[in-house]
């Protein structure tokens, strides 16, 4: 999928779509933690990777810093709301953490269990916003005009 402008411009929106396009490109592969470890004879090595969940929801967190001047009231308002959660640290989500369920869960968690968990409520608020903010692209027909892969023009969501 590559976003172009017909003249391919670097207008705001030409790189705000780029981005969009590359934190859709992240949900590609699974959003899992990646640390491996590999166990030779006696001697125990750790092969280090990215946490493809800790570069999604920075991904998402860096678009929407780069699209808050483009949202509609809605998005303002779940913006405001959840945007915390994704660069916040774990004693300050644990105060942003809406769903009782899921709260409950937490508590009764062991510390080791609650930094996973914490990642979790990160990464599912981060997929929530990317979602609300798809949404209100397409309230503000932001991406009107635009040619989708071989020139089709995505009109009216299509």
């Amino acid at each position: 999928m590559n976003y172009q402008t017909p003249n391919d411009s670097l207008e705001p929106r030409t790189i705000l779509l780029s981005f969009y396009q590359k934190v859709q490109e992240l949900t590609l592969h699974e959003l899992k933690p990646t640390e491996k470890v590999i166990i030779f004879s006696q001697d125990k090595q750790i092969i280090e990777q990215e946490d493809t969940r800790i570069a999604f929801i920075q991904a998402v967190e860096i678009l929407l810093f780069s699209a808050e001047p483009y949202f509609d009231k809605v998005m303002q308002e779940i913006y405001k709301k959840k945007i915390n959660v994704l660069g916040g640290l774990a004693y300050e989500i644990e105060e942003l953490i809406d769903d009782k369920r899921f709260k409950e869960t937490y508590d009764k968690a062991k510390e080791e269990q609650q930094n996973y968990l914490i990642t979790f409520y990160q990464l599912r608020t981060a997929k929530l916003l990317f979602k609300e903010l798809t949404m209100c692209l397409k309230r503000q027909d932001f991406i009107k005009g635009v040619a989708y892969n071989e020139g089709d023009e995505l009109e009216g969501g299509q």
